[in-house]
């Protein structure tokens, strides 16, 4: 990687006396290379093997096919290789098909992929083959279908790369996908996914197709620029303000109370559900949504509108007109599905002649019998169509759900504020929440929702947004009260909040290092070496052994966790870094050390462990860079070590 030089153009704020350092960018030659994930050279050798269905109405299977394989110049032409064939069952019209499958990197398909086996757009672009049955279904075109593809990001979002309405081609056809690094959470793809969008001219027999040699191609030629910095005075409201970004249009953000919130079975008396909206995008954004889910004994998922079988959804919308509209929904017994909330299961809507802001109420007075508030007090009674069903899906433990959802790449960065959630008479305490901050009050609520950080409260010591543009991979944030060189700290924001191609962060005034001038920079870190710390010891940056504390004495044959950090010269740890690591020696030639390599997470880890056998003594243990040598070893202060 070509070393920048540090820039000298600097950017001040007077008015604020806050001063911006430019981008200082510190680097090292490294060696990029295609990363196969999958060639199918044998039956079930390559974790990829092994795909999932994300969402979709068709079953499906996948199987190793020794007679299919595509040649490439990208990888190694195996002899015996084969492909990966796929049968899709289509279902029969009238049923609008839709189908996502995916595989993860490292093939668990948990749902995590290890940061170790991420792999980053900022260097590589999507390469793959692919070939269908020339007698398979087709649509009513004549075509295969409408095919997408792409990658899951760090928390399983969809990142669409390519797009083909009418896909046509015969034989085997090689897909190169450009992949954009300004793309959000591009530096952190967890797997390869397939979709088919809901089939225009529905296909309704069965498809056959093969795919090959997925493999991510080095592309060094990109534009990457280092990060720059700006600063605004925040304007945000006091209040739970949540950001509407994520990738595609679907994701849901909400905050989610678990408990016993069910109205069912509490007779006359009322239990409510209330939000109140204090801030919100203008009428140009007509589709950003509010809203509320009632889910009994959900699962820990954000959509739970989708996933879950029953589901009592309140959807928010401002109107072109100024006006607003809340609408009541409802569905059983569809899990991965929502075709009844749309249909039979809307019961009801409120207008809101003044617009979306003020406070929405959902009372229920008995199991059936609703009342939908709007913030001028236009409401409407309506019923549920059947008590039983009520009593079976909605019975405790019941979720609350307060939220907002995208719908719509208009609406990307867009904020709205809710400044009180209530909760009211259900079996559990009430809950009545005015977010007064500095944090979410998790006794109350979780975060339910794929990027956590778009969900942030602003409190009265909260002054400023500092935002600098992507990619920003290896870089950090520090701060000073002067410019020396060796005042520079780490300022310790870490909710930090992507909004398209750029990320920002709320500057409270306590962490300014003057009250009068304070100067802030992005510099890029580069691991030299490893620091090994004992129990006792903790890491202190800009000093002379970059540790404070000395190790705790050690009794014989008792587990010592041993933390290992990537430091530059400084002994600041690079949070970057994801190399793996291991404990490669001991001074006590007895010990027992922690046998397996382990990947460093935001340039750290506490997993290994080791026993000392020999007492009384005095000993060091070491742990090396596995996946690159080129930073030193490290080794730890002496341990006192006790029979």
């Amino acid at each position: 990687m070509k070393q920048i030089p540090e820039m000298q153009s600097w950017l001040r704020s007077a008015a604020l006396g806050l001063m911006f350092a430019g981008s200082v960018a510190l680097g090292q030659a490294q060696t990029y290379t295609n990363v196969i994930l999958a060639q199918f050279d044998c039956d079930g050798c390559g974790a990829i093997h092994s795909f999932s269905q994300w969402w979709g109405d068709p079953t499906w299977e996948a199987v190793w096919d020794g007679t299919q394989n595509a040649p490439t110049t990208l990888g190694p032409n195996n002899a015996g290789s084969g492909a990966m064939k796929f049968t899709v069952h289509w279902l029969p019209a009238p049923v609008q098909n839709q189908l996502c499958l995916w595989q993860e990197f490292d093939g668990t398909q948990n749902y995590w992929v290890d940061p170790s086996q991420r792999v980053s757009g900022f260097f590589y672009d999507l390469d793959f083959d692919i070939k269908f049955d020339p007698g398979s279904a087709k649509t009513a075109a004549g075509d295969y279908g409408r095919l997408q593809f792409g990658v899951a990001g760090p928390t399983f979002n969809q990142i669409w790369l390519t797009n083909f309405p009418h896909f046509n081609y015969e034989g085997w056809t090689h897909i190169h996908t450009y992949i954009d690094p300004a793309i959000v959470s591009i530096d952190q793809m967890s797997g390869f996914a397939l979709y088919y969008p809901w089939q225009p001219g529905a296909i309704t027999a069965d498809q056959t197709f093969w795919i090959d040699n997925i493999i991510m191609k080095t592309n060094l030629t990109k534009p990457l620029k280092p990060p720059t910095l700006s600063l605004a005075a925040i304007k945000d409201k006091p209040g739970l303000n949540i950001a509407a970004n994520g990738s595609g249009d679907g994701p849901r953000e909400s905050i989610a109370a678990g408990g016993n919130h069910s109205w069912v079975y509490h007779g006359s008396q009322p239990v409510t559900y209330s939000l109140t909206i204090t801030n919100y995008p203008g009428t140009n954004h007509p589709y950003l949504q509010t809203h509320f889910f009632l889910v009994s004994n959900p699962g820990g998922e954000s959509a739970p509108d989708w996933n879950e079988p029953n589901c009592v959804f309140v959807q928010i919308l401002n109107n072109a007109d100024g006006t607003a509209t809340g609408r009541f929904m409802y569905k059983t017994n569809q899990p991965g599905g929502n075709n009844m909330l749309w249909g039979p299961g809307t019961l009801a809507y409120v207008n809101s002649s003044n617009g979306v802001l003020g406070t929405w109420s959902l009372s229920f007075t008995d199991n059936t019998n609703i009342t939908m508030t709007a913030p001028t007090g236009q409401s409407t009674n309506f019923f549920f169509p059947d008590d039983a069903a009520v009593q079976t899906a909605f019975a405790d433990p019941l979720t609350v759900y307060f939220g907002q959802q995208k719908n719509g790449a208009a609406n990307t960065g867009q904020i709205s504020t809710y400044s009180r959630a209530r909760i009211t008479g259900a079996t559990s305490p009430d809950i009545d929440d005015a977010f007064p901050g500095p944090n979410l009050n998790t006794s109350n609520w979780r975060v339910a929702c794929d990027t956590p950080n778009d969900l942030y409260i602003i409190g009265a010591d909260d002054a400023w947004w500092l935002t600098w543009t992507l990619p920003d991979l290896g870089f950090s944030l520090v701060t000073s009260p002067t410019l020396a060189h060796n005042s520079w700290v780490d300022p310790g924001l870490t909710n930090t909040l992507v909004v398209g191609a750029t990320k920002k962060v709320v500057v409270p005034r306590t962490v300014l290092p003057d009250a009068n001038h304070s100067y802030f920079k992005m510099i890029k870190r580069v691991a030299t070496k490893l620091q090994v710390l004992m129990p006792g010891e903790t890491n202190a940056p800009g000093t002379l052994t970059g540790k404070i504390g000395t190790p705790d004495v050690q009794p014989i044959s008792t587990v010592a966790y041993v933390t290992i950090n990537a430091v530059d010269d400084s002994w600041t740890i690079v949070k970057s870094v994801t190399d793996q690591v291991q404990l490669t020696g001991c001074t006590d030639i007895s010990a027992y050390l922690y046998p397996s390599a382990v990947a460093l997470v935001n340039g750290t880890t506490s997993t290994p462990y080791v026993l000392f056998q020999t007492a009384p003594g005095s000993f060091t243990v070491t742990a090396s860079d596995v996946t690159n040598p080129s930073v030193a070893a490290g080794t730890s202060a002496a341990t006192t070590v006790t029979p």
